[in-house]
């Protein structure tokens, strides 16, 4: 992820998926500080973005193995790639 390069709306897009994870722990840290830290080069700032990054593959896999034992692994493939684009650089680091 690289957010301290990207325009504000795309900051905007790339924490409002950050924040709608309940359980990350950079929930408790502002966008401004994490941009800070990484702008800053510190170790926390990588860290936290880690910590995201690791959620989300967590959750996808969750979610690909349900959707597997459903026999509904078509769908939620088609599903996944419809809702979610890499846009030009915003998850980069």
């Amino acid at each position: 992820m690289r957010a301290a390069d990207a325009p504000r709306a795309k900051r905007d897009r790339i924490y409002s998926r950050w924040n709608a994870q309940p359980k990350t722990a950079c929930r408790e840290f502002s966008r401004g500080y994490i941009r800070h830290l990484v702008k800053a080069e510190e170790i926390l700032g990588l860290r936290l973005i880690t910590l995201h990054n690791l959620h989300f593959y967590l959750d996808l896999m969750k979610q690909a193995r349900t959707a597997i034992k459903g026999g509904s692994f078509d769908q939620f493939r088609k599903s996944f790639v419809a809702n979610y684009k890499m846009r030009n650089r915003d998850l980069v680091l």
